[in-house]
């Protein structure tokens, strides 16, 4: 009884490790460009990738907070509305 429950927790541990790894890693390369209106609401967001280009997606806001568009950005180069 004892070996099995000493397997279920090193499974656990393992299980436990590579899931905190991998999820951590996620989206460790993408920074974000956030950009603010002079009452200090935001007024976009856009992904930056490692090299410093925009990348994925861009969200642009009303001073009210409401969003204006959502776009998505390739290469620093905006691909649509």
């Amino acid at each position: 009884m004892l070996q099995k429950c000493k397997f279920h927790f090193i499974r656990l541990v393992i299980l436990t490790t590579y899931s905190i790894i991998l999820f951590s890693c996620k989206n460790s390369s993408n920074d974000k460009e956030i950009e603010y209106y002079k009452d200090g609401s935001i007024r976009s967001l856009v992904e930056i990738n490692s090299q410093g280009l925009r990348e994925g997606e861009f969200i642009e806001y009303y001073p009210e907070g409401n969003t204006m568009r959502i776009a998505l950005f390739k290469n620093d180069t905006l691909n649509g509305f």
